[in-house]
């Protein structure tokens, strides 16, 4: 889940500047009891605007006490470079990779970051109570030619590893894999990893210069589709051609509430359990949700984004919950532990955790499911809602509908007594 919007300097990807807005954003994260989060922690634009200058980790070293606080593991997305390292004028930002003359500044810089949050009692940060051991570099980088972020991907792996030999490294989120978006219906970006992985540039003893794969999927992208069924393929039939075994992470996924109607609100709730139940069924090791709030871009102030689990507010505001808040809470209190989801038929999962399996059921679209109500009408069961309320139940009685029910089994009231 991305720490959220509006931004710093004009990039809405970015941490909340005021620390009120940080404050409660990790009150929420807690709320939720959720284990990770993914924001932009390693800017090299924030730290060193101006080059030469002293770094700032003002930001970053208040997220990372905050995430300890709240017992969270951040996955550090290093985004945005500076102007003067892309030979820009002025002090400002770019995206994309660096200048090659570079080189050395981008590495001292990432080598003295990670060196600050790994942990090791080496020039950390005072008072850190949660090591950072996961970051990813860059995002959505296609525009970036494979050659030019097989060089740098080599430079950041290195300057990690170096600082910390437990950090993992994750490729930057490929927005497409193996299949073009409706909305974007030419260009070679579904094929870049497959094109990245062959580029001579990426050899080396440590290839390919990541522990994990990591993209982007929201579903309503790709109409008619099973959600990331096509990407997982993709990216697991590349990683088998070139004999590399790495586990998947999906680094974005969501649904908006858009209009904020009642039922675009209890339809965004029951999409995004269903849409993390499948990403885990399909093998997907994490998944992180965007995002925590919405938001209006700042070069688009008449444009709101409706993929938050809360709504618009002011800075220093506490924002209003939207259904899908305890819909994700839910799903985390029930899947904690979670060791593995298998689809037992379209619309059932069986969840396995150290306890046994439970199971999570909705009624599939078009389909009559039959044979899941069969399945439940053989016992009792402990029935929990997307709002979080529980009751017992017996299986005959349980009603199916779009909005997903978590079940574990249970004794009959009855013998009980």
């Amino acid at each position: 889940m991305q720490l959220g919007h509006p931004d710093y300097a004009g990039q809405w990807k970015s941490a909340k500047n005021a620390p009120a807005d940080r404050e409660i954003y990790f009150r929420m994260v807690r709320e939720l009891g959720i284990r990770h989060v993914r924001d932009l922690f390693l800017c090299w634009y924030r730290a060193e605007p101006r080059e030469g200058q002293a770094y700032d980790f003002t930001v970053s070293d208040d997220m990372a006490r905050r995430a300890g606080e709240a017992d969270v593991d951040l996955l550090a997305l290093c985004w945005l470079i500076p102007s003067w390292a892309a030979g820009e004028p002025g002090d400002g930002w770019a995206l994309g990779v660096p200048r090659r003359d570079k080189a050395a500044a981008f590495v001292r810089f990432v080598t003295a970051f990670v060196e600050r949050y790994d942990g090791d009692g080496v020039a950390d940060l005072h008072g850190l109570r949660r090591p950072v051991h996961c970051y990813e570099f860059l995002q959505e980088m296609e525009a970036v030619p494979v050659e030019e972020y097989a060089f740098w991907l080599k430079q950041f792996y290195r300057a990690v590893k170096a600082a910390d030999p437990k950090g993992r490294v994750v490729l930057g989120s490929l927005s497409s894999p193996g299949y073009r978006m409706a909305g974007r219906p030419t260009g070679d970006y579904h094929t870049y990893f497959d094109r990245l992985m062959a580029c001579p540039d990426l050899a080396g003893r440590d290839y390919p210069y990541f522990d994990a794969v990591a993209f982007h999927n929201y579903p309503s992208s790709y109409p008619g589709r099973t959600p990331f069924a096509s990407a997982v393929l993709y990216l697991q039939q590349v990683l088998e051609r070139h004999r590399v075994d790495r586990p998947i992470w999906l680094t974005e996924f969501g649904g908006d509430s858009r209009d904020n109607t009642p039922t675009a609100l209890a339809t965004q709730a029951s999409e995004i359990v269903k849409m993390a139940i499948e990403a885990r069924a399909l093998g997907i090791e994490r998944a992180y949700l965007h995002n925590m709030w919405d938001y209006r871009p700042p070069d688009r102030p008449a444009v709101i984004e409706t993929f938050g689990l809360v709504h618009e507010a002011a800075s220093g505001e506490v924002p209003a919950k939207k259904p899908a808040f305890e819909a994700f809470r839910t799903l985390a209190a029930f899947a904690d532990g979670c060791e593995g989801i298998t689809v037992v038929r379209p619309g059932l999962y069986a969840i396995r955790d150290r306890t046994g399996v439970a199971y999570v059921a909705w009624q599939e679209e078009g389909r009559a499911n039959a044979a899941t109500r069969s399945f439940l009408s053989n016992g009792w069961w402990v029935a929990t809602g997307l709002d979080g309320k529980t009751i017992t139940t017996h299986g005959s009685a349980v009603k199916l509908s779009a909005a997903p029910v978590f079940l574990r089994a249970t004794q009959s009231p009855i013998l009980r007594q």
